[in-house]
């Protein structure tokens, strides 16, 4: 009998590997999004500076006076 209450303790994982595991896949995750959104970012600047410059030369000038970029 000890070993059927053995084998059924060491088949779930303990609490602190089980929250170690999802912490450590929530920042895998997190890192890669964070990739895509950074290149979703660079496209729509990009696009926008194509199709008005100044307006995103000025954007960026701007941005540090109302706290944008500090």
């Amino acid at each position: 009998m000890s070993s059927t209450s053995q084998s059924s303790s060491s088949d779930s994982p303990s609490p602190d590997r089980s929250y170690s595991k999802w912490n450590s896949r929530f920042k895998c995750n997190l890192y890669y999004y964070r990739t895509n959104y950074f290149i979703l970012i660079m496209f729509l600047l990009a696009m926008g500076f194509l199709s008005k410059p100044l307006a995103v030369v000025v954007a960026f000038l701007t941005g540090p006076k109302y706290g944008i970029l500090k």
